[in-house]
């Protein structure tokens, strides 16, 4: 989608940046958070590539979004399905996407 449509799903589902996804030594890591000690969020991981952006990865929190953050951290390490998600970011990256940073966006 280009940047008129994706601002477009921010507004009409109330969704504001709240942090950025980097790689550091090649493992996906978040950044310039703006966590809120609130529960129970829904949040999407966007990469972008030229003008177009594509949304990559939606979830949810039960807990706070610090606490699920870290739970992805740790996943990107020692799971089998969170190391597949780091290697996508890495892969992402060396395809000419902007996944450093990846943007991540909270439901309000």
């Amino acid at each position: 989608m280009n940047i008129t449509e994706f601002n477009q799903i921010l507004y009409q589902y109330s969704f504001c940046k709240t942090g950025d996804i980097t790689l550091v030594d090649g493992t996906p890591r978040f950044a310039n958070t703006e966590f809120t000690d609130e529960c129970g969020w829904v949040y999407f991981w966007v990469k972008k590539r030229g003008e177009e952006f594509f949304i990559v990865y939606v979830g949810k929190a039960g807990r706070t979004l610090r606490e699920r953050c870290q739970q992805h951290e740790n996943g990107f390490i020692h799971s089998k399905p969170g190391r597949r998600h780091a290697e996508r970011f890495r892969e992402g990256s060396n395809n000419g996407y902007v996944a450093c940073p990846c943007f991540m966006y909270q439901l309000l």
